[in-house]
């Protein structure tokens, strides 16, 4: 089961990580302050809050693709698991959900956006992996 978890602590644990992105994103020649296509993963343990966070995120402007149970293993093959809380998959039910927004990387790492991020996982006990972008 997901550790309790406060927005502070995501948000925390997002202002370690998101700078290594971003500065990897920049070795790679992304122009990290250029809008383009963001992928948010988030992990629900209830079939009801999955329901609630996507209608929230797609009010929020997000775009949102629910990960079916065959593909989980492989989603869930990126996840940090070690971030907030072990997701055992042999104990637990879960649903990934992959909210995409067109924004900049910067933005995706903003202290500010992690916090609305963080507040939605907070509201409906979901579980932030993190954002990505494709290497064009």
């Amino acid at each position: 089961m997901l550790q309790s978890q406060t927005v502070e602590d995501i948000v925390s644990a997002k202002s370690e990580s998101n700078p290594v992105l971003l500065k990897e994103l920049a070795k790679r020649g992304i122009d990290n302050s250029k809008p383009r296509d963001i992928d948010h993963t988030l992990l629900a343990f209830s079939e009801s809050d999955e329901e609630a966070a996507i209608k929230e995120l797609e009010n929020m402007g997000f775009s949102v693709a629910c990960i079916e149970d065959e593909d989980d293993e492989e989603i869930l093959d990126d996840v940090e698991e070690d971030e907030f809380a072990a997701v055992d998959d042999e104990e637990e039910d879960y649903f990934v959900i992959e909210a995409t927004i067109h924004q900049s990387p910067m933005e995706a790492a903003s202290d500010e956006f992690v916090t609305k991020i963080a507040e939605l996982c907070v509201k409906y006990n979901l579980e932030y992996d993190g954002w990505g972008t494709a290497l064009d």
